[in-house]
């Protein structure tokens, strides 16, 4: 499930399909092949499973923290929602760039950063994504009436 979620956009952002990866990396293919089953099997999973935790948290944290009942108004407006959903996509795409970029150490004779990048990048646009879901959900049971939706 997460490879289909992720490989495409991760090779599309990165600008480099995997096969065209291994042809360049002909010579060691070996490692080439291990980092492209990193990312597959290892990277694409837990940075689905950071991405939900950390936006599901951030989203409870606004719908039902920063805007109980008895607040003082602030929270509710627009900007700050876009401020929760900056911080969150922001925070998600970094802490998987550095996950990846830690993980993949081994590999960097073939320079995987550009697949680490665009794996952060691709984190950011999705946790956006799902941030704007949880909201829609959210909003019903929180006090928060004027936010976006």
């Amino acid at each position: 499930m997460w490879n289909f979620i992720y490989d495409r956009l991760v090779q599309l952002f990165a600008g480099l399909k995997w096969s065209i990866f291994l042809y360049q990396n002909n010579s060691d293919i070996n490692k080439a092949t291990q980092l492209r089953n990193l990312f597959r099997n290892d990277l694409y999973t837990i940075s689905g499973m950071v991405m939900i935790a950390i936006t599901a948290l951030v989203a409870v944290l606004y719908y039902f923290v920063l805007n109980r009942r008895g607040g003082s108004g602030y929270a509710f407006k627009t900007r700050f929602w876009l401020t929760a959903l900056s911080v969150n996509s922001f925070v998600v795409a970094i802490v998987m760039l550095s996950v990846s970029i830690s993980m993949t150490r081994g590999y960097s004779l073939l320079h995987p950063f550009k697949y680490c990048l665009s794996l952060g990048f691709v984190n950011l646009v999705y946790s956006a994504i799902l941030f704007v879901a949880l909201s829609l959900v959210f909003k019903r049971y929180s006090v928060a009436r004027t936010t976006p939706f």
